[in-house]
C-alpha cells in the first residue's frame, strides 16, 4: 500500500489562504477471478472445434435438453465462454457452438 497526501488550498481574499491536508492509502485492487461452475467447466472441456448441441450433450452424457440449456449452455453463453456459430439464428437446426478466447483461457488456467 502507498500513502498519499491530498492538499487543497483555498483563497479567502487578499493574502488569506486556508490549507487542508488529507491523507489516504491507495490499496491495490484485487484481481477478480471468474467463478466458473462445475457444469460450465465440463462443457468447456468437451468442446472441440465447432459442435452441435446434441454432440456436446452426448460428450457430457446428458439427455435432458432443458437441464442442459439451463445449467450448461446458457451460463456459458452469458459469461462469453462459448459462442454460437450463427448468432442471428439461435434456434437454427444447424446451430453449433465453439469456445471463445475467454473460454480457452479457462482451459489454460487449469
Amino acid at each position: 500500500m502507498q500513502q498519499h497526501e491530498l492538499k487543497n488550498i483555498i483563497g479567502r481574499g487578499e493574502g488569506e489562504q486556508l490549507e487542508f491536508k488529507r491523507s489516504f492509502q491507495n490499496e491495490a485492487t484485487p484481481q477478480v477471478t471468474p467463478q466458473v461452475t462445475h457444469q460450465v467447466k465440463l462443457l468447456i472441456s468437451v468442446i472441440n472445434g465447432e459442435m452441435a448441441r446434441s454432440e456436446i450433450m452426448k460428450a457430457i452424457d446428458l439427455s435432458d435438453r432443458r437441464y442442459f440449456r439451463r445449467s450448461y449452455l446458457d451460463p456459458a453463453l452469458v459469461e462469453n465462454y462459448i459462442e454460437m456459430t450463427q448468432p442471428d439464428s439461435p434456434n437454427s437446426p444447424t446451430q453449433k457452438y465453439r469456445l471463445t478466447e475467454k473460454g480457452r483461457g479457462i482451459l489454460q488456467a487449469e
